[in-house]
Parts: C-alpha cells; sequence; structure tokens
C-alpha cells in the first residue's frame, strides 16, 4: 500500500517555504498583448475551385446561390462545387466587377469595360444587350459604380462621374444619360425607391438623396471637400442611409446627419449588419461602425492588411468577405468564439480548466498553463528543474483560492500561483487528482486511493482513508455534507466518521456505473455525468436516467454544467446537450444537441466553464466560447433544387417530353442539390419517387439512379435537411411518366388477346383432334387384340392335333385300351379348359402358363408315342406365383419345335424348356434337337403342315406386335440355328425376351 502520510508531511513542510520565483521570466511577458480570440473563418481560394483569388462583389440571388465577381470571370457556388463562367461561355469581358439580379431572377454582371451581360436560369446560359456598344461610348473613362433594375426593366447604373444611366428595356439599345444637379467627383449609387449621390459644392461634401414619390433633399456633412472617389453609398433600414467618402463613413436620413466616423484607410464596402453594427471594408481589413460591445473588432485579426472588397450576409446569416488576393472568407457561426493553436493556445491537449479572476485557465498534458480572455492567451511552460517522464508533468487539477490564489496540481508536484508577484510557491506532493473546498471551509484532496484534508490555507493536513479499492478520479460534496468519491467501478460515500461506504450495491445498481462529474440543481437534484450510462438524476431519494433513447447525443459524457432552476448543459463524445427542465414533479425535460454541425470546433466537449454570460467548452483542439443565451439551432430550412436530369445517362434533348418517356428510356438519374454554408457539402437528404418507393430513403449523396423502371407515372420528391433536423420549406419535385412498349399498349394487348383466344382456340381443336385420333387409333388396337386373341384362341390346338389326338383316343378303345383312353381324354380337356379360361386375361401368372404348357407337351408326347422327352426347367430366381406373362405364348414356339424340328427325326428327339431371369426381363429358351429349320422347310414343301406353320406363327407374330403397342418394354423372339463342328444343323434354339413391369 502506497505511503501517504509520507505525501502529507512533505506538503505541509513545503507550504512552509518562501516564494520562489520559478516562472519569472515567463511573466515578464504577461503583460504583453496576446492573441485575441477569433471567429472560425472558413477560406474559399484557387484550390478550392475559385477562378482567382482576386474578388470584386458578391451576390446571394433569391434561389439561394453564391456568385462571385473576380477578374477571371464570374464563379457561382451551391456549397458544394464552384461553377466558373468566361467569356468562352458569354461574358463581355473576364474582369467582372459587379453581380446584381432582376425581378426576373436574371443574375446580370457589370464588366470593367462597361459592359452588360446576364445569365438565365430558363437555359441556363449567358446573355448580352444590345446596348453594350453604346454603353462603353458613353461611359468612356469612368466607373459603374452601381447598377438597379427597375420595376419596368429599365437599367440604372451609377458612375463614378456626376451623371446617371438609363438603358430603356425591350430591345435594350436606347441608352440616356441624366446630368446630375450637382457636379463632384463621387461615387452614386442607384437602388430601388430611389437615387442617392454625392457631389460638392464649393469647399462643402453634400449628399443628394432623391427617393420616389418625396421630394429630394440635401445633407451638408460639414466635411471640406475630399479629393478622391467616395467608395459606397447603400440603403439602410427605417429610411437610414450609410455614405462613405474616402475614409469617412456617414449616417443619415431626411431629418439631417445622425453620425459620422474616420476610418484609418479609404472604405470600400459598406455592410448595415444589424442596427448597432455595420462592417466596413478597407484596404487594411475589416473595421467596425456602430457598437464595440456588441462586437470586438479583434475578431477580424486574421484579415488584418487584406483588402476588403465586399462584405456580405446570406440567409443563414453567415458573414461573406471578398478580398483582393486571398479569396473568399465565410464566418459560419458568429454567435461564437474560439480559441486554438492558430490563436496561440498551446497544442498539448487540455486535461483542466476553471475560472480565475477576470480569466479562464486551462491545463495541459505538458504541463503547460494557459490564461484566457477576451483579449488573448498567455501560455506558461513551467521550468521543473530536472528532467521527468511526460505524463508527470500533466496538469491533474487546478483550484481557486477565492480569487487570490490558484492552486495547481501535476503528477510531479504542487504550486500556488500568486498573481500579485507573479511567484510560485512550490510542493513536493504528488499525484493529487482532485482539489475541492467543502461548505466549511476545509479542503478535501483526492488521490488514486486516498482522501485528505486540509484547512483553508492548505495546511494542517490529515489523511482520511486510504483504502478506496479502486483508481478513484473525482470528488463531491452534496447539500447534505455527503462526500461522493468516484471510482472506475462505481461510487463510493465518506460519512463524519470518515468511513467508507460502496453505494454501487444499492437500489437497482445506477451508482455501480462510471460517474465521472456531479452537479447539484434546483430541489436538491444531483445530476450525474456518466461514463456510458448516460445522465443519472436523484431526485426526491429516486434514480432517474436520461439517456440517448431520451434524446441525449451519447451516453459517453464527460462534464456537465447546472445553469440556474431550468437548464443543465452535458458535454459529451459527440456533441453538447441543453437539457431544459420543465418540471420536477412529476419530473418532465426536453434535450437540444449542438455539435461541429452548430459551430463547435469538435463534438467532444471535454469541460465546461461559465464566466459571466458566456460557456467556455473545452475540446481536444482548441475552446469554444458562446452566449448559451444565443445558441440557438439552425432554424433555416434549405432551399433544394432538381438541378438535372439524365435519361439513358444523357441530356435529355429538346423534343424529350418528361411526361411522355418511351419505354426504353427508363433509366432515369436526378441529380439535385440543398443550398445551406454553415456546413457546405454536408446535407443530409430525404427522398421519395412516389409510384415506386413507400418510405423515404435518408443519405448525403446529391443524385440517385432509378434503373430498368416499369412503365407508370412517378413523382419525385425531395427534401434537403440540415445539421438539426429542419427541412426544406418546398420539397423539390419532378413527375414524369414512362409510357409502355407498343406492344404493351391496351390496343395491342386487345389485338393481342384475340390473337392468343384464337390459338388457344385452334389449338384446343388440334388437340381435340389428336385426342379423338388417338382414341380411334386405340379402339382400332383393341378390336386387332381381340381379333388377334380370337385367332390365337383359335390357333391355339392345331386340327392336325385335334384329330390325332382323336384318332389316338379312337386307337386305344378299339385297341381295347379303356384305360389310356380315359387318361388322355381327360388331359385333353382340362388343355382345351385351361384355353377356354385363359383367353381373357391379358396377363396370367406363369405358374399357370407352365400348368398349361406341361399338359400340352404331355397330350403331344403320348401323341407321337414318346418319340421325343422334354423337359421344363424354371430357376429359382423366377417367383413363378407372381410373374404375370401373356397367356399361351410360349405354346406356339413350342408346337413348331415338336412339329417341324422333332416329328421328322428318326430317333427319339429332345425338348428343353429354360425359364430364368435376365436382368428385369423373362427370359423363355426353347431348344430342340431336331432336324433344323431349313431341312424342315424343304419337307414342308407342298405338305398341309406348311398352312399350319403360316397361320399360327404369323397370328403369334401380329400378337406380339399388338402386345409391343401398349407395353414400355419390347417383346422379342430371336431364332438361333443350332449346327455341329461340320455344319450340320443338330437342331433350333428360340430365346423369347419378355419384359416384366
Amino acid at each position: 500500500m502506497p505511503d501517504h502520510s509520507r505525501g502529507v508531511k512533505h506538503l505541509a513542510t513545503n507550504h512552509r517555504r518562501p516564494f520562489i520565483a520559478l516562472w519569472f521570466v515567463v511573466f515578464l511577458a504577461w503583460s504583453l498583448p496576446g492573441a485575441a480570440q477569433f471567429y472560425q473563418f472558413r477560406n474559399f481560394n484557387v484550390k478550392d475551385g475559385l477562378p482567382s483569388s482576386e474578388v470584386y462583389g458578391m451576390l446571394q440571388d433569391s434561389k439561394g446561390y453564391m456568385w462571385f465577381a473576380t477578374d477571371m470571370g464570374v464563379s457561382w457556388f451551391d456549397g458544394y462545387h464552384f461553377t466558373n463562367f468566361t467569356t468562352e461561355n458569354g461574358l463581355t469581358d473576364n474582369t467582372i466587377f459587379g453581380v446584381y439580379e432582376d425581378r426576373n431572377h436574371n443574375i446580370w454582371f457589370q464588366s470593367s469595360l462597361g459592359k452588360l451581360s446576364y445569365f438565365s436560369y430558363t437555359d441556363g446560359k449567358i446573355h448580352t444587350i444590345a446596348a453594350n456598344e453604346t454603353l462603353t461610348r458613353t461611359i468612356q473613362r469612368d466607373v459603374i459604380t452601381s447598377m438597379y433594375i427597375g420595376p419596368k426593366d429599365t437599367i440604372w447604373l451609377g458612375t463614378s462621374s456626376y451623371y446617371l444611366i438609363r438603358v430603356s428595356p425591350g430591345s435594350n439599345a436606347a441608352v440616356d444619360t441624366i446630368t446630375l444637379p450637382r457636379k463632384g467627383s463621387y461615387l452614386y449609387q442607384t437602388q430601388s425607391g430611389g437615387q442617392v449621390y454625392g457631389g460638392a459644392s464649393g469647399k462643402q461634401l453634400l449628399l443628394n438623396v432623391y427617393t420616389q414619390n418625396q421630394p429630394p433633399y440635401t445633407i451638408n456633412t460639414g466635411q471640406s471637400n475630399l479629393s478622391g472617389p467616395g467608395r459606397c453609398i447603400v440603403h439602410r433600414m427605417d429610411d437610414h442611409y450609410l455614405a462613405s467618402v474616402n475614409n469617412v463613413v456617414f449616417t443619415f436620413n431626411r431629418d439631417g446627419l445622425i453620425s459620422m466616423k474616420h476610418f484609418d484607410d479609404i472604405v470600400i464596402s459598406l455592410l448595415a449588419d444589424t442596427p448597432h453594427i455595420t462592417y466596413v471594408g478597407t484596404y487594411r481589413g475589416i473595421r467596425i461602425f456602430g457598437d464595440y460591445d456588441a462586437e470586438s473588432p479583434e475578431l477580424f485579426g486574421k484579415l488584418e492588411e487584406k483588402i476588403i472588397t465586399s462584405v456580405c450576409r446570406d440567409t443563414e446569416n453567415n458573414l461573406w468577405i471578398c478580398t483582393k488576393g486571398h479569396g473568399i472568407y465565410c464566418i459560419p457561426h458568429r454567435n461564437l468564439r474560439y480559441f486554438t493553436p492558430d490563436d496561440g493556445l498551446t497544442q498539448s491537449g487540455i486535461t483542466c480548466m476553471r475560472r480565475f479572476r477576470n480569466n479562464i485557465v486551462t491545463g495541459h498534458l505538458s504541463g503547460e498553463v494557459s490564461f484566457l480572455n477576451q483579449h488573448g492567451v498567455q501560455t506558461i511552460k513551467p521550468d521543473w528543474g530536472r528532467i521527468l517522464p511526460t505524463g508527470w508533468n500533466e496538469i491533474t487539477d487546478m483550484w481557486n483560492d477565492r480569487d487570490r490564489y490558484l492552486h495547481i496540481e501535476t503528477g510531479n508536484a504542487g504550486f500556488t500561483f500568486l498573481p500579485s508577484t507573479n511567484e510560485f510557491r512550490r510542493s513536493d506532493e504528488k499525484g493529487i487528482k482532485k482539489i475541492i473546498q467543502l461548505r466549511d471551509g476545509h479542503i478535501l484532496m483526492l488521490k488514486y486511493r486516498a482522501v485528505l484534508k486540509a484547512d483553508s490555507n492548505l495546511q494542517h493536513e490529515k489523511l482520511l482513508v486510504d483504502t478506496i479499492p479502486y483508481y478513484a478520479d473525482n470528488l463531491y460534496e452534496d447539500h447534505d455534507g455527503t462526500i461522493w468519491i468516484c471510482t472506475i467501478n462505481g461510487i463510493y460515500t465518506l460519512n463524519e466518521q470518515h468511513a467508507l461506504r460502496y453505494e454501487g450495491n444499492k437500489g437497482n445498481g445506477e451508482l455501480a456505473a462510471r460517474i465521472v462529474e456531479f452537479a447539484e440543481g434546483a430541489h436538491d437534484a444531483l445530476w450525474m455525468a456518466t461514463r456510458g450510462e448516460g445522465i443519472l438524476v436523484r431526485l426526491n431519494k429516486r434514480y432517474l436516467r436520461i439517456r440517448r433513447s431520451d434524446g441525449l447525443s451519447s451516453n459517453m459524457c464527460r462534464t456537465l454544467y447546472v445553469d440556474g432552476d431550468q437548464h443543465v448543459w452535458v458535454g459529451t463524445n459527440n456533441g453538447l446537450n441543453k437539457i431544459t427542465v420543465s418540471s420536477y414533479t412529476p419530473f418532465q425535460y426536453t434535450v437540444e444537441t449542438y455539435n461541429a454541425g452548430n459551430g463547435l470546433l469538435t463534438n467532444e466537449v471535454n469541460f465546461i466553464v461559465p464566466r459571466e454570460d458566456r460557456l467556455w467548452l473545452a475540446h481536444n483542439n482548441g475552446i469554444t466560447v458562446f452566449d448559451p443565451d444565443n445558441i440557438k439551432n439552425d432554424r433555416t430550412p434549405p432551399p433544394i433544387y432538381i438541378n438535372k436530369v439524365l435519361i439513358n445517362g444523357n441530356l435529355p434533348d429538346s423534343s424529350t417530353r418528361m411526361t411522355a418517356l418511351m419505354h426504353n428510356q427508363n433509366d432515369v438519374t436526378i441529380r439535385y442539390i440543398g443550398l445551406s454554408y454553415k456546413n457546405p457539402g454536408q446535407l443530409e437528404y430525404k427522398y421519395m419517387l412516389e409510384g415506386l418507393d413507400s418510405n423515404w430513403t435518408y443519405g448525403t449523396n446529391t443524385s440517385v439512379k432509378y434503373q430498368t423502371l416499369p412503365e407508370g407515372t412517378y413523382r419525385f420528391v425531395v427534401y434537403a435537411m440540415n445539421s438539426d433536423g429542419f427541412l426544406s420549406a418546398t420539397p423539390a419535385t419532378l413527375e414524369f411518366t414512362i409510357r409502355p412498349a407498343w406492344w404493351n399498349t391496351w390496343t395491342v394487348r386487345l389485338i393481342g388477346m384475340g390473337v392468343i383466344g384464337l390459338l388457344i382456340g385452334l389449338a384446343f381443336r388440334y388437340r381435340l383432334k389428336v385426342i379423338q385420333r388417338q382414341e380411334r387409333l386405340r379402339m382400332i388396337r383393341k378390336t386387332r387384340m381381340s381379333v388377334a386373341e380370337l385367332k390365337a384362341l383359335r390357333a391355339q390346338m392345331n386340327p392336325h392335333f385335334i384329330f390325332n389326338t382323336i384318332n389316338s383316343v379312337q386307337y386305344f378303345i378299339t385297341g381295347n385300351d379303356p384305360k389310356s383312353s380315359q387318361k388322355y381324354l381327360s388331359k385333353f380337356a382340362r388343355l382345351i379348359r385351361y384355353v377356354i379360361d385363359n383367353s381373357k386375361p391379358s396377363l396370367i401368372p406363369l405358374e399357370k402358363e407352365l400348368e398349361a404348357l406341361n399338359l400340352y407337351l404331355d397330350l403331344e408326347s403320348l401323341r407321337f408315342g414318346n418319340r421325343f422327352e422334354y423337359h421344363v426347367i424354371v430357376h429359382e430366381d423366377v417367383d413363378v406365383n407372381h410373374t404375370n406373362i401373356p397367356s399361351m405364348l410360349i405354346q406356339p414356339y413350342v408346337e413348331n419345335a415338336i412339329w417341324h424340328g422333332l416329328m421328322h427325326k428318326t430317333e427319339k428327339g429332345k425338348l428343353i424348356i429354360d425359364i430364368r431371369m435376365e436382368q428385369n426381363n423373362l427370359l423363355c429358351v426353347i431348344e430342340d434337337n431336331g432336324i433344323g429349320r431349313q431341312k424342315s422347310a424343304e419337307i414342308n414343301v407342298g405338305s398341309r403342315t406348311k398352312q399350319h406353320k403360316s397361320m399360327g406363327m404369323s397370328i403369334t407374330k401380329e400378337r406380339l406386335d399388338i402386345l409391343n403397342e401398349h407395353r414400355k418394354g419390347a417383346l422379342s423372339v430371336e431364332i438361333i440355328d443350332l449346327t455341329d463342328a461340320e455344319g450340320f444343323p443338330i437342331g433350333t434354339r428360340v430365346e423369347l425376351h419378355i419384359p416384366l413391369s
């Protein structure tokens, strides 16, 4: 455990040391003027697309676009890009001095030669007028100083001499000069409501005013006739006028001269920004005419010694400043001030910030201390006297001792600054993380795991606790005197007996969060900023949460500040939040968020310190200063325009009508632009294509492409949204229609439907005929099958067989062999019964077929007196009970083998019937050792057996053909002639292949 008691002893001892002038040399420079706080300037130059850094004039037109006149043409700015125009685009000259707008939204350009041209939004082109040559001859060496287009399109031009020019409308060819009653080499301004011009009467400078519907009047300035040209006379609100001649600015009205101010250089431009502030552009920078308390001239220090040619305020209250040689400056957030390293602030990160007397003091990682006020920055670098690790020099905390002393703590030592002598008193006490003053005047000091207590003079220290379990980084005393200690693992409290108690396990564990800052507000509400859980509020012994889901910009809070009864400011890693409490019972509030889009240097806000009527925000890279009453959300609705439409990737020609696009013109690219210059190029858009989309799409792209759109009518709607979520007052819209292809029109559809109907009818009719034909063929096949079946039935028993069988029976009877006759007749009857019974089924079990085949072979064997022997072999892989084949399919081939193979054989014949499975087929082999087919044919020539053969086998073949028409697999028969080694016939082999389903 660290020995904190040693640190206490050192602190007490060293506080009694005499003052040591450690930073004497540094503080000799404190009285020197420092760098002042500035606006945030945004500079646009050639690198950004501007054609030249020499800019003479500017205009924000009624649509919101910015126009700039330069010595290299005219530039048109939309917040994203500069579009430049020169003589190649139609300008009369590349040196343009003035930009103006007429009531028809045409943008006029006045060149150095006096010639005029204008840009038309209608066609996006620049046009000239016919009177240009006459104007050039009329003006000669004079200069056009102002321009006004009247309600009847009459052009009025002020000159640097004693006349005005009027260009008539219409052809714009008629040019008239109007001589002024008083001559003088001063500037003349024409504007809406009348003409104002200056002139000299003797040695007195007079201002003459002509207004509509009122008599003219003259103002005697009381000034001697000033040599050289006056630079500007402009109209001001409430019929007040501003006039500048040389280095003098006047304000006057019909009642006389109101005020007058001399400046240190010739005035080039004026802008009456508010009733109290007028910006004066000179050859040496910006000057202010009016209430200095409202705005300090030091804010424009960055423009010092620059030639200010024009000053303008846009609709978002941004201030634009044109210069000769340095481009354009824009000040987007004039209600904020900044201190950055460019303004003299040290670049080292800010670790703490406190108020001391009239200054804001910042401590830095480097050990440097900066003193800041409205006049500038002074930074002090300490001399530690020895080399130490960098982290030891970090300023950990500072404590303002009632504006008498400033106590500063680092990882290396502590010291006290005495402003009266610019001296420091040093202590060797190390590691003080936080110092607070209690309500009773005592001082509490927090080390990483210990708390020390001292009196109001930081003497008589006492160790209160040195057993904080976790790293602690903050202390706070509430109105009840409870000491809250913030650690990385939640909150501990310290009571009057110095007992440490962990609070993180109470309630719902709210105090187990990483709390980094405390502040008390109205109704004894204790506000706590947490790192990860948003804001905790202890109110009436209850804990309330305000998270990101409740409107907070982030749950990662860094600091907070209670501003009165209603407002609480919360700094986070994602912006500044203003919580406004409208009611404490019940607890009701609203949250407003401010970030870099509203002008903060960055979104990280690490410290908040009030000073007078301003809040000072410390970021990692500098400080933002603002008046809490004047920081507001940007409610200016950004205008939005559709500036280009591409059809199939190309600009549509003049013949293309968006309301009647062809079916193949269905790739549409829409480019749009929202105008906002506070954060140029960072607008968000929401858009929808009605007719296709059902939800809004959000994004930052300035174009969208729709490909292969189907036919239909569409309406594209797009809004621009600024950084505070305010949408365009009016969306930009585009309506277009994609016509259907000619083959997809209703006429073609109806014709197509008719043709399709006709084709369907014809197809139906054709199909019906096919079905009818197939049905007829089926009936024919069925009839042929029946006929073939009948023929087969009639041909099953050869008439010779029946005849011979009857003769045999007769022989047995006459031979007095009744037993054999009876047996023969019985088998014959059974065979005839089988033939009759199985003539109708198309398939019968193989078992029955074999039974009939055996009967037939028995009869034939008996008929021929056992002149042949036969064998029926059925292999084991054949299931005779469940294998079905066409009836009487094998018998004709067996009969043919007996009658034409074995009958003519002198010796005993042999017949083998072999039945087996071959893959999915039933193979039936009928093999005899008869005389062979060739010899049988020779014997049978002219015999009556020839007729038997031809009828029986032809009927069987016809039956096989009919059967094959109804089966997936074809029945096939292969007849093989058997021969011996010498080629003599020794029998016939028939292979019958029967597919099984």
